[in-house]
């Protein structure tokens, strides 16, 4: 009987353990507006993403989830999913690039470069 209560202790603690491994992908923390005009604003938060496009009362928002990965060709890309009317814009796979220039952290979606806040 002990063997048996051992055995399914053990199971749980490995399966616990898959899903901590699981949950640790990488993920961003704060806003990122767009080097060149500042319009476009990306805000992470765990696995979540708010997009922000406009300003004023032309601005549009747009929530979503992504995931950082590497894709098949062993590049690193970053993939967006929204849900809403004209979301599809911003729904899908691109190049990802994160880093520092001097004091400032940026990330780079596509070819557009979005400087942390």
């Amino acid at each position: 009987m002990k063997k048996i209560v051992s055995g399914i202790l053990v199971c749980v603690m490995l399966i616990g353990c898959v899903f901590a491994l699981a949950s640790c992908g990488k993920t961003l923390n704060g806003s990122y507006a767009d080097e060149l005009t500042g319009l476009t604003t990306y805000t992470f938060e765990g696995n979540k993403v708010t997009v922000s496009v406009g300003a004023g009362n032309f601005a549009k928002t747009f929530e979503g989830t992504y995931e950082i990965k590497t894709n098949d060709k062993e590049e690193e890309v970053i993939a967006f999913t929204f849900e809403g009317d004209g979301s599809d814009k911003y729904t899908g796979e691109y190049a990802f690039v994160e880093g520092t220039e001097g004091d400032k952290e940026y990330i780079k979606i596509g070819i557009a470069k979005y400087i942390k806040k």
